[in-house]
């Protein structure tokens, strides 16, 4: 009996540890990978009416795929063109996408519904691009058709989804008024391109149209317009049209935004730049200071109260525009103020947390430029100190504060290539607008070596009698010199030295009014904006290096 209870309970036990060897076998097996990716779009296995169908009645269009799909975003990615007063609706049913029209159509007029990238397949979200769906309501399908380029007029960028349409309407106001006869949208590459036009003479313009009304918001939406009117035959297929689109100049002075974006400091936000300003205000003191950005539509507003939890700004701006402001501020309790000493900026503009930083990169023939948390005053120049070398050796440097924004201090100092420096400033060396001392700080940074510059040598080789800008940016996009040129210059080499070695894009702007900047357009003006020229897209300046650039137009 004890025999047979032990051989059971073998058993058993072979049972067990056989099951668990299957069991455990089966969870570390790979499962089948289900093959290569779908990488089809959805296929159009039938539509009825059929695509291209004439003398046009239906009430809704049925389109079959042959797999589950989705469609996405249809307001935008579906453009009907002539546009409908009401605009489709879009019901899936299994396999199948119904349109169901709200509206009449046009009589004889060719209808165009391109579905841009809505169509999806359900899995994989393969996008199928390229299927429009056009009938006639009349004889034929028209068959002529425009098409071409929209670019940014401020930097010659593609521009991406606009809406670019056709008017039989030629009056100046129809923009803002009425919806277009055709449409199409530009692609990432800013291409368009509208088809199945009818004969006819059009108005051809083009927006950034952020509520999809076909409408002209002017100053708030960008726009492209074609120079003179187009005319179009059952053969025309233009393919090269070139628009460059742009935001007008605001014709009002707008407050747009005030911010309190740290303790002491206000920001006044216009939509443009602004000739004088004006505050009253509640928290006003002596030592407070506004600073004015370059671009003259920002104000920094200093204030030295720091106790104040709310105020109330009354502001004329340009001697007539008037503006009452109330707003919650940061603030803190006196014996909160030593905790909030000045300090400098770091390079994102943070407040610097550290006791020291260090600046890698200073350009050895620009004088250093040290951004504190708020505007000074030096009560002592002797306690600012600049160290040179790793030694620490004590050197001689102008040292100024910047007249513009008194929020800098200016190291000028014949600087040494691939050298460390460090700035000191001691206690007491500053007063900021709170009238609070700073405490000790130390600033360091390293120069860049001399075999790090280059220089940029522009060949003028124009042939048009025009007055132009040259400049050349950075690779941050920062405008880093201009020049006046034009075709009758005696000097046709222009020699930029000692740049630091990186990426740079060299324009030539029209300078059409002489003021000495880039000009934006105005549609009702029939102005377009000044067009601007690239010569490399991005020039790289090698180290040590000379970058040659012929600038021909």
């Amino acid at each position: 009996m004890r025999n047979s209870i032990a051989i059971k309970y073998f058993t058993l036990l072979v049972h067990l540890v056989v099951l668990g060897l299957i069991v455990g076998g089966c969870a570390n097996i790979v499962p089948p990978s289900g093959g290569p990716r779908d990488v089809q779009k959805p296929q159009i296995k039938e539509v009825e009416p059929a695509n291209y169908s004439l003398h046009f009645e239906a009430k809704k269009v049925t389109i079959t795929f042959n797999e589950f799909f989705n469609l996405d975003n249809p307001a935008q990615q579906i453009i009907v063109s002539p546009p409908m007063e009401k605009q489709p609706d879009y019901v899936i049913s299994g396999k199948k996408l119904v349109l169901k029209f709200r509206g009449s159509f046009q009589a004889n007029t060719t209808y165009n519904i391109d579905f841009g990238n809505a169509l999806k397949d359900y899995s994989e979200g393969n996008i199928q691009d390229s299927f429009k769906y056009v009938f006639s309501t009349g004889d034929f399908i028209d068959s002529a058709s425009i098409g071409g380029r929209l670019i940014q007029a401020s930097d010659n960028l593609a521009a991406e989804d606009y809406s670019v349409m056709l008017y039989t309407d030629l009056s100046d106001s129809i923009v803002f008024k009425s919806k277009p006869l055709y449409v199409a949208r530009t692609n990432k590459e800013g291409l368009f391109k509208i088809e199945n036009i009818k004969p006819g003479t059009y108005k051809l313009v083009a927006l950034k149209d952020q509520d999809y009304d076909y409408l002209y918001d002017a100053e708030v939406e960008q726009i492209a317009f074609s120079d003179s009117f187009i005319n179009m035959y059952d053969s025309t297929k233009t393919t090269n049209f070139l628009l460059r689109g742009f935001v007008e100049e605001p014709s009002k002075t707008m407050l747009l935004d005030v911010a309190n974006p740290q303790l002491g400091l206000i920001k006044f936000i216009y939509n443009r730049p602004i000739q004088n300003i004006k505050f009253d205000a509640d928290i006003y003191n002596k030592n407070d200071i506004a600073i004015v950005n370059e671009t003259k539509d920002t104000i920094s507003y200093y204030y030295a109260d720091y106790t104040k939890n709310n105020t109330v700004f009354t502001i004329t701006t340009n001697g007539n525009i008037n503006d009452t402001v109330s707003k919650e501020l940061f603030f803190i309790k006196e014996n909160e103020l030593k905790d909030n000493a000045i300090s400098p900026l770091n390079a994102s503009n943070i407040l610097a947390k550290m006791k020291e930083k260090q600046d890698l990169s200073h350009d050895i023939f620009k004088p250093y430029v040290l951004t504190l948390t708020r505007p000074f005053k030096v009560v002592d120049l002797a306690r600012i100190r600049l160290l040179e070398d790793t030694a620490l050796k004590e050197v001689k440097a102008t040292i100024l504060q910047n007249k513009k924004d008194v929020r800098q201090l200016e190291l000028t100092y014949d600087w040494q290539a691939g050298t460390n420096y460090q700035i000191e400033v001691k206690k007491g060396a500053l007063l900021d607008v709170f009238g609070q001392e700073n405490e000790t700080f130390l600033q360091s940074f390293m120069t860049m070596s001399k075999q790090n510059y280059g220089n940029i040598i522009i060949h003028n080789k124009l042939t048009r009698d025009n007055f132009f800008l040259l400049q050349i940016l950075n690779e941050k996009g920062q405008k880093i010199y201009q020049k006046n040129i034009s075709l009758n210059d005696l000097d046709k080499t222009i020699t930029v030295p000692n740049l630091p070695s990186g990426y740079y894009k060299i324009l030539v702007v029209e300078d059409l009014n002489q003021n000495g900047r880039w000009d934006t357009g105005n549609y009702l003006l029939h102005r377009q904006a000044e067009k601007i020229y690239t010569f490399g897209d991005k020039v790289f300046l090698k180290p040590g290096w000379d970058a040659d650039i012929d600038v021909s137009l």
